[in-house]
């Protein structure tokens, strides 16, 4: 949907956050500023990081009103597990098999697989990392600006404690795939050793 141009409206409602989920929270209302590029199908938001970013319009919808009191995002007991960590968990356990009697080249093939989920795995824990830092930037920056409201202050401490439960979740996973990889990488060396001719 293409946002309209109407002067009284600053406010947008986030309807889809897909590949933006640190900067944006699907129904949260946003304020927007008049600088977008509209014939590019883009508008001005001020995101999560209290910064303006452009982001496409199709996201939104207008608000015709001043938000609402913010509500606090809900923190999830459990983190959700991502499409690349369910792919290395399948992984380990698909190939946990070949470390006892698996041989050099099979635990090759298994090392030069791994290493592409490894990366993607590593990809994530940045993201995770950097979104954390982002949070926590703003916290810092709403305590230090006497006009924050409480509420908004205890929104970001909320949104930090659940952007640090990724990060430390995304860092776990990988460290996991990262030891394993070590197992295999030093079983097949040993393997290849026992293999050469004296």
């Amino acid at each position: 949907m293409t946002i309209e141009t109407a002067r009284d409206v600053q406010y947008v409602l986030c309807l889809n956050n897909e590949g933006y989920p640190v900067s944006l929270e699907e129904g949260k209302i946003y304020e927007m500023l008049p600088e977008g590029r509209p014939e590019r199908d883009l508008i001005r938001v001020i995101d999560e990081s209290g910064e303006d970013y452009l982001y496409p319009s199709e996201r939104f919808a207008r608000v015709k009103q001043s938000p609402p009191a913010p509500l606090s995002r809900p923190l999830a007991s459990d983190v959700s597990e991502s499409d690349i960590e369910r792919e290395a968990r399948g992984f380990m356990e698909e190939n946990e098999p070949l470390l006892t009697g698996g041989s050099a080249s099979a635990l090759g093939r298994v090392f030069v697989q791994g290493a592409r989920i490894a990366t993607a795995l590593s990809e994530e824990s940045v993201l995770a990392s950097n979104g954390a830092a982002s949070v926590t930037r703003a916290l810092a920056e709403a305590i230090r600006n006497p006009a924050t409201p409480a509420l908004r202050i205890d929104e970001l401490e909320k949104e930090r404690a659940s952007a640090l439960k990724l990060h430390e979740h995304r860092s776990k996973v990988f460290d996991e795939f990262a030891a394993f990889l070590d197992r295999v990488n030093a079983t097949r060396q040993q393997r290849e050793g026992d293999t050469r001719p004296e």
